[in-house]
């Protein structure tokens, strides 16, 4: 189950990395589908929390009745067998009982770390998923910029290439003013002499 919310997450991840307006449709079939996934792990996990409580309460049943059994080990009568081969018996079935005890233990322990990591990779993932759906959308952002900016200085260009123009000809203008005064300035001067 955990690898199915995985593989949901991935595809959402995907779905959102190539554009929800792209895909409307799937998109929101894959967050349904990931809903479902985690909704599948949950019910797992409350199946398995409940079978591990009822598996740890029969183990500890089973130590105890482990252990008066090996208790009631007795030498049957008229028998040759001697006093210390009873007492290493129950001394043996104890100990596979601990044994037994300190495995599920173990077990558990391993379980909870597993259940643990499971969650912490999870977490991760989406967060992975989620950090290469806004890079993409990054990305996308810096296409649509840098589009913009070559747009923008290609108007610059023109801009200035129109300014320089027009520069020249205020300049020209200036310079025919100047001539238009002069000679004005001039045909004055003859009037009065």
């Amino acid at each position: 189950a955990d690898k199915e919310v995985l593989t949901g997450d991935a595809v959402v991840a995907e779905v959102e990395a190539q554009g929800n307006d792209a895909y409307p449709a799937a998109a929101t079939h894959a967050k349904k589908e990931a809903a479902k996934a985690e909704l599948a792990v949950a019910k797992a996990q409350e199946c398995a929390d409940s079978a591990r409580a009822i598996a740890s309460q029969a183990i500890s049943t089973l130590q105890e009745v482990g252990v008066a059994f090996a208790e009631a080990f007795c030498r049957p009568t008229g028998a040759t067998t001697p006093a210390s081969q009873v007492k290493v018996a129950q001394q043996t079935a104890k100990a596979a009982l601990r044994q037994l005890v300190a495995s599920w233990q173990a077990w558990t322990s391993n379980l909870d770390s597993w259940t643990k990591f499971v969650a912490l990779h999870l977490k991760v993932t989406r967060k992975s998923a989620a950090a290469v759906a806004a890079s993409r959308q990054a990305e996308a952002a810096l296409a649509v910029a840098s589009g913009e900016h070559e747009v923008a200085l290609q108007a610059r260009g023109t801009a200035q290439e129109a300014k320089q123009q027009r520069q020249r000809e205020l300049d020209a203008a200036r310079q025919a003013l100047a001539r238009a005064e002069e000679k004005a300035e001039g045909a004055k001067r003859h009037r009065t002499e």
